[in-house]
C-alpha cells in the first residue's frame, strides 16, 4: 500500500508541476499516460509512469519501493512507438525501499511515447514500461 500510495502522490505531483511547462499556446492534445502496476525485478518493486500537460509536453518517472534498503540506480528514459528515444535519460542513485527519479518534460510531436525504467545493481535490470500517451 505504501507503494501504491507514493506513486499516486508522485503522479499528482508530475501532474502539477507539469502545467509549469505548458506556457504559451499548444496545439496538439495528448491523451492516456499514468502509471503501469508494479514491475518486479532482482528483488526490487518498480514502477513506471509517464504524464502530460493537456497539450503536447509530457514526462516520465520511475518509483521504488521495496522490503529492504539497497542502493541502486534508478533510470526512465521516454520512447516513442518505434522505440527511439525522445529526450535525455536521467538517473539517480536511490535506496530501493522508497526511491524516486522524474526524466525533465520534452515537447512531443504526434504519436505515442512510453516511459521506460530500468536500473542497476550494478547488473542491469528492466524495471518496466509506462501506459501510453498518445499526442495527435
Amino acid at each position: 500500500m505504501r507503494f501504491r500510495i507514493a506513486a499516486s502522490a508522485g503522479v499528482l505531483a508530475l501532474a502539477a508541476t507539469s502545467s509549469l511547462f505548458s506556457a504559451g499556446s499548444a496545439s496538439a492534445l495528448a491523451t492516456g499516460g499514468g502509471c503501469r502496476a508494479p514491475y518486479y525485478a532482482d528483488g526490487v518493486n518498480t514502477q513506471a509512469c509517464i504524464t502530460y500537460d493537456g497539450g503536447n509536453n509530457i514526462h516520465a518517472a520511475a518509483y521504488t519501493g521495496d522490503a529492504v534498503h539497497n542502493t541502486i540506480d534508478l533510470c526512465i528514459k521516454i520512447v516513442n512507438s518505434g522505440g527511439g528515444q525522445m529526450g535525455p535519460t536521467t538517473c539517480r542513485e536511490v535506496d530501493a525501499y522508497y526511491g524516486s527519479v522524474v526524466g525533465p518534460s520534452i515537447t512531443a510531436p504526434p504519436g505515442n511515447y512510453y516511459g521506460v525504467a530500468w536500473f542497476t545493481s550494478p547488473t542491469y535490470y528492466y524495471a518496466g514500461e509506462s501506459p501510453a500517451v498518445n499526442v495527435s
